[in-house]
This record gives structure tokens, sequence and C-alpha cells, in this order.
């Protein structure tokens, strides 16, 4: 697969899954005022648009194991110190300068007099654990600055428990590992639904064992894609075929399980995830017999909304919610203003994610790269170094094991972002 091709393609999905999160907390934000009908129409199906979290999920899993797998074959995997710090320095810089944004938010809309950003009460608890990124282990500090990054806390958890998980693969086999996992998060799920009846939302989706099952199957189709036979060369276009009306199937049942806002929703997200892995496995095999699913995917308006999707998931909530609190002094139905402010709120806060991408997260993207990139070459040379001497003093090239990680047992690398 070309390399440019298959990073479009993942951007243009994370697009869909920003603007999908961003129209349903639009949608929750416009149940606060009277709208006109067609507003609400037009709203309508952003209902779903929750579920591009999982997109999200599935996808992270993906990035992660497919680049780890593809630099470590390269000769070029890291060791675990470099990965958390990378990891860190390319997601931890944005968010606590997302913090300080809401945090100021905040004060600016308590001095004016205006309704709080937030209902739970901002305190020092609220501020250090959402700093530590573990919020989303108690209920009144998971959506507690801002919604949103309840998500966060659950991606981190994945990242501190991913080398475990990749390792496990790589010794047991990536799919015996996502049955496992699938098992556990399964498990893990029932016994919340049973113990804890008043806090599912916080204890499914706060906690990485609720959904660790979405970020497994990313890793798995990225072990597919990087080591799927030649000989299934001449069979992609029917197997793209089947994957698809899998994927549909798997995701109309997860779909109507939401739309049914079960009580006990033992399956969804483990339906939904299993969509988003086959159909990120058609497109990824779409892209590569240049069909249509793979072209309408990269193109440039999801490949651009993606590439800020960081940014803009982090900072879409303070502007819809000041639009909101603007809206409501109008109190009109008149349906050309609904669909202005609409369009209005939409558009700035891409805008603002354009801005906070190109002002705070581009410079920590850059960081990163080159960081890896010293890592690597003060590796290499350091190993050239110690092959020589080697040779000098046997008269003969010996193996260098300093390289970690082979293509049969990769070892832990940074992913590309996320």
């Amino acid at each position: 697969m070309d390399k440019s091709n298959k990073l479009e393609c993942l951007d243009g999905l994370r697009g869909i899954a920003v603007l999908a999160v961003v129209f349903f907390h639009q949608r929750l934000e416009s149940e606060s005022f009277p709208h006109h009908s067609l507003i609400y129409r037009l709203l309508a199906p952003s209902r779903l648009g929750f579920i591009g979290v999982h997109l999200f999920l599935v996808l992270s899993g993906f990035c992660l194991t497919y680049s780890l797998i593809r630099r470590s074959r390269a000769g070029k995997s890291p060791t675990l110190k470099r990965y958390f710090f990378d990891r860190l320095r390319r997601i931890v810089p944005p968010y606590y300068a997302a913090i300080a944004v809401y945090l100021a938010a905040t004060v600016v809309w308590s001095a004016l007099g205006r309704a709080p950003f937030r209902n739970e009460p901002l305190n020092v608890k609220q501020v250090l654990v959402h700093l530590a990124f573990i919020h989303g282990l108690w209920p009144e500090t998971l959506e507690g600055i801002n919604s949103p990054f309840w998500s966060l806390s659950l991606e981190f958890q994945f990242y501190a428990a991913f080398p475990l998980l990749f390792a496990a693969a790589a010794r047991f086999g990536h799919f015996r590992v996502i049955a496992a996992v699938g098992a556990a998060s399964l498990a893990y799920r029932g016994w919340v639904l049973i113990a804890l009846p008043h806090e599912i939302w916080t204890y499914l989706n706060g906690f990485f064992l609720g959904r660790w099952f979405e970020f497994a199957l990313g890793m798995g189709v990225a072990a597919w894609i990087l080591n799927h036979s030649p000989e299934l060369e001449s069979n992609r276009r029917p197997f793209l075929k089947i994957s698809l009306l899998v994927c549909a199937s798997i995701f109309l049942i997860g779909s109507g399980l939401a739309l049914g806002e079960l009580h006990k929703p033992l399956l969804m997200d483990h339906l939904i995830g299993s969509g988003f892995a086959c159909l990120l496995a058609a497109i990824l095999l779409s892209t590569e017999l240049d069909g249509r699913l793979g072209q309408f995917v990269s193109s440039h308006v999801l490949v651009f909304i993606g590439t800020i999707s960081y940014s803009l998931y982090l900072m879409h909530s303070i502007v819809l919610a000041w639009f909101d609190r603007s809206y409501r002094r109008f109190e009109t139905t008149n349906w050309l203003m609904d669909l202005a402010l609409l369009i209005a709120a939409i558009g700035t806060a891409i805008a603002v994610g354009v801005l906070f991408y190109q002002v705070i997260e581009k410079r920590f993207i850059r960081s990163v790269d080159s960081g890896s990139k010293r890592s690597v070459e003060r590796r290499d040379r350091f190993a050239t170094t110690r092959t020589a001497r080697e040779t000098e003093a046997t008269g003969r090239l010996l193996w260098n094991p300093i390289v970690e990680g082979s293509p049969d047992r990769p070892a832990h690398q940074p992913p590309i972002a996320v």
C-alpha cells in the first residue's frame, strides 16, 4: 500500500469521526433552546454521532500497531522509554493548553454572570486528576472540565497498556489476544452492569477494560494488513465486498442497540467497534485497489479535517457552548436564523480548531518527529561503532543484537499521531 494513500485514508477517517462528534455535541447544545422543526430534522442523524469515538479507538489501535511493526521491520525500534516520552510530548501539551482555555473561559463566564460552562463544580481535584489523565475513574470528574475530555483519559490508559498488549500479541498472536481481550472486556462490562447499575456510564467508559476490545480490534486490522498472504492478491475484490457486508450488518445491529437506548449495553460498543474494524479493513483494501470507497475517504476536505482532528476535538465544545449561550438571547424559531447560526457554530469550531492546530499542536508534532529521528540516528551511530569494534577484534562481521525486534518479534516504538 502506498504510504501517502494510507495516511490520507486514515486522516479522512479521522475527519469523519471528529465531524460526527462535533455534530453530536451541537445537537446536545441545541436541545436546550427552541428550534425550527427543519433544524431538528437536519440534526436528527447526529443522534448517533457519539460513535465517532468508537472509530477513534479502532484507529488508535491500528496506527500504534501498524507504525510499530513497520518501524521494527526496518530496524528503527526505539526503547520503551522513548515510546512513552514521544506519546506524552505528542498529546500532553495541546491537552494542557486546551484545559487552560476552558478554565479561563469558566472564570470569565462566571465573572460576567453567564451560565456555567459545566454543571460539575470546578475545584482542585478536578484540575489535578485531569492533568494526570485519570479523571475517567470518578463519576464527578469524568466530564468535569469539558465533556469530550473523558475519552483522553481512556486513550491514555490504552497507551500505558499497549506495550504489554503488543508483547502478548507478538508471542501468542494478535487474534488470540483479541479474543482474550474481548472476553475480559465482556466479563468486566457484565460485572459493572450487575454491581454498579447507577454508574454504568462512568465505569464502562472511564476505565480501559470497558472499551479495550475496540482498541484491540484496530491492532488486529493492522496485523492482518501487514501480514496477509500474497496469494490473496487475486481475491481482494470479493473479500472487499464481503467485509463491507459484514461491516454493515454488525454496524446496524450495534446502532440499533444504541438507538434503543438500552440501560444495559453489554454488546453495543463491541458491535459498533467490530463494524468499524471491518470498515477500516475494507477501506484500506479499497485504497490499494484505487476503489471509490478509498477515494471518498481520502478526499481533500476529509483529509484536511482529519489533520486538525485532535485540535478540533479539544476545542469545539467551547465554541458550541458560546453559540448556545449567545443564541438564547434571540429566542426565535425562524428557520433561516436557526440555520445560519448552526452553520456559523460549526464553521467557527472548525476555524478555532485550525488556529489551535497551527499555534499549538503543529509544533509538537514536529518536535516528536525530530526527536524520534535523532534517537534513531544516535542508536544507529552506536550500533555502527560497536559493530566496527567487534569486526576489528574478531576479523569477521558479528550479528548486532542492539536493534530491538524483528519481523517476527517487533519491539516497542512510538506511533504516528492519532
